[in-house]
C-alpha cells in the first residue's frame, strides 16, 4: 500500500522508482486503486502496464450522483409547471 503527494504522472512513476530503487518490483503490482484522474491513469499505464485498475468508490459514487442530479435538473426544467396556489377548503 502506498500513499503519495501530487496530483501528475510523474507521482504514479516517481513511486515506481523508488519501489525500484528499495528493491521492490514493479512486476509484482497486479492493482491499483487511485482516484479518478487521466493525469494518474496515464502513470499507471506507464510504469505499472500490467496492473488493473480500479477507482475510488467515494469519487466514482459522487460522480454519479452529479450525473443523476444534472439528468434530475434538465427533466424539471422541460416539464415544471408554475405552482397554482391551492383553493378554498384544502
Amino acid at each position: 500500500m502506498n500513499a503519495a503527494a501530487g496530483h501528475d504522472h510523474s507521482t504514479v512513476t516517481d513511486f515506481a522508482t523508488d519501489l525500484q530503487a528499495h528493491g521492490g518490483d514493479i512486476a509484482q503490482i497486479e492493482h491499483v486503486c487511485m482516484d479518478v484522474s487521466a493525469a494518474f491513469a496515464k502513470g499507471v499505464c506507464e510504469a505499472l502496464p500490467d496492473a488493473a485498475v480500479s477507482y475510488d468508490r467515494f469519487r466514482t459514487v459522487a460522480m454519479a450522483q452529479e450525473a443523476m442530479s444534472e439528468v434530475r435538473r434538465a427533466e424539471v426544467g422541460c416539464s415544471a409547471r408554475p405552482c397554482e396556489a391551492p383553493g378554498p377548503g384544502v
